[in-house]
This record gives C-alpha cells, sequence and structure tokens, in this order.
C-alpha cells in the first residue's frame, strides 16, 4: 500500500503533506526548472513562478520564503 502523506522535518517541527500534492509540485518544479534551463524563462520569470509554487505548498509547511 502506497504513503497517502509525506512527513517533512524542518526546524524540529513536523509537517505533514499530501503525497499527491508532494509529487504534483515535484513534476511542476521539474518543468519550471527545465523551462529556466534551456532558456525559455528569464530570472524575474522564474522567481515568480518559484514563488507560486512556494504558495502552494505553503499552507502544509508554514516555512517562511526568506527561510527556504
Amino acid at each position: 500500500m502506497a504513503k497517502r502523506v509525506v512527513y517533512l522535518y524542518k526546524d524540529k517541527n513536523i509537517c505533514i503533506i499530501p503525497t499527491a500534492k508532494v509529487e504534483q509540485l515535484k513534476r511542476a518544479a521539474e518543468a519550471l526548472f527545465r523551462e529556466y534551463k534551456h532558456h525559455k524563462a528569464t530570472r524575474v520569470e522564474f522567481n515568480r513562478k518559484l514563488k507560486t509554487l512556494y504558495r502552494l505548498l505553503g499552507p502544509w509547511t508554514r516555512i517562511p520564503w526568506e527561510r527556504l
């Protein structure tokens, strides 16, 4: 049976994140890095999209953007 949640340990806090959400964000991040690597996105666009991905993960982790 597959795990349904992922435990993220950050600064002595445990965050429980649904596995499906982790896989979705992983695919989105890989696509974003591929886009940047192949010069299809500027640094500004890359940072904006990365912050958007962080905001999607934020409700589960509560990790401030500045600390990533």
